[in-house]
């Protein structure tokens, strides 16, 4: 699998290699977008790279928050000189292995950073609150993502998205990790503890209705 060398163990000529370094690149890319994460930290052991700087890579980590693949997420944050041993999954990762995303043991992770944005410039942090996804906020949080960032011409943080969704639990999750819930957004000067409010009363309105 190491993009330098043959199956024999052979180290591979410049051109040869750089068709293997692609394809194996090709191979983890679709491993992260298809949720395989025990494929992603074979190909990742073995020197995989995603192309961080490229068009295909560089938001890989903001698509798995946004998916909510968090394992994949996890593997994509840790560092790249975590231990390759074997990394937990489920419940037990949540608790573990995001934290060992920022303290750098049990991954042989890619060194994603946190602070990348997508298109529309959103992180991670805040497409996983956006879409609900408690278990990559909280890996996110643990990998050192900033809480409080903000869009540039918005001024939309994590903790508004998860409000303007009414995702109370990824919310509840930025609260807690120490999330600004009074900073006013540009477009009305609503904060973020104002939305969920709002949008607490209006979810028990229709409730009373129904």
């Amino acid at each position: 699998l190491h993009a330098s060398y043959g199956g024999d163990g052979t180290q591979l000529d410049a051109s040869v290699r750089a068709i293997r370094t692609a394809q194996v690149r090709t191979a983890a890319q679709r491993a992260a977008r298809l949720n395989q994460a025990g494929t992603l930290r074979l190909l990742l052991q073995h020197g995989a790279d995603l192309g961080l700087e490229l068009g295909n890579g560089r938001t890989i980590a903001v698509e798995a928050a946004a998916r909510g693949h968090v394992d994949v997420l996890r593997l994509l944050l840790a560092p790249k000189d975590a231990g390759a041993g074997d990394a937990p999954t489920g419940e037990e990762s949540e608790r573990v292995g995001a934290r060992n995303a920022n303290a750098g043991g049990g991954g042989g992770g890619a060194g994603v950073s946190t602070t990348v944005q997508n298109g529309y410039g959103r992180t991670l942090l805040m497409e996983a609150a956006r879409n609900g996804h408690v278990g990559c906020v909280r890996v996110g949080v643990a990998a050192g993502a900033d809480v409080n960032f903000a869009t540039k011409n918005s001024n939309v943080t994590a903790a508004m998205f998860a409000a303007m969704e009414g995702h109370a639990e990824c919310f509840t999750a930025l609260r807690d990790a120490g999330a600004d819930l009074n900073v006013a957004r540009n477009l009305d000067g609503k904060t973020a503890m104002q939305m969920h409010r709002e949008r607490v009363a209006a979810e028990m309105a229709k409730f009373k209705a129904a």
